[in-house]
C-alpha cells in the first residue's frame, strides 16, 4: 500500500474493503461489499483481457513476425539494461 493510500485509510477518508479496493466511508456499507469486490474483480479481468489482446495483436503484426524471425535467424537475444527495467517500471 502507497503511503498516501495509507494515509488516507487511517484518516478515514477511505475504506479499504480488499487489496486495491478502496472506497470512500458514506458509500461503503457491509451489505454492498459483495458487490464492489466483484465489480473490481470484473474490471480486472476485463483490463487483463484487454492487454491479451493488444499482445496477441502485437504477435501478429508482419513487422513484428519479421523481426522476431531475423533476430532469430542472426542469433540475437534481447538483454534488458537498467534503463529497460526502470522505463518498464516507470510506466505501470
Amino acid at each position: 500500500m502507497s503511503v498516501a493510500l495509507k494515509a488516507l485509510v487511517e484518516a478515514g477518508a477511505i475504506k479499504k474493503i480488499c487489496r486495491g479496493v478502496y472506497v470512500k466511508p458514506a458509500v461503503f456499507d457491509a451489505h454492498i461489499k459483495r458487490d464492489l469486490i466483484a465489480e473490481a474483480q470484473v474490471r480486472v479481468m476485463q483490463h487483463r483481457m484487454l492487454i491479451a489482446k493488444q499482445s496477441r495483436q502485437n504477435q501478429k503484426d508482419p513487422t513484428a513476425i519479421y523481426v522476431r524471425q531475423l533476430a532469430d535467424r542472426e542469433g540475437i537475444t534481447f538483454a534488458p539494461t537498467f534503463a529497460d527495467i526502470w522505463a518498464k517500471a516507470v510506466t505501470k
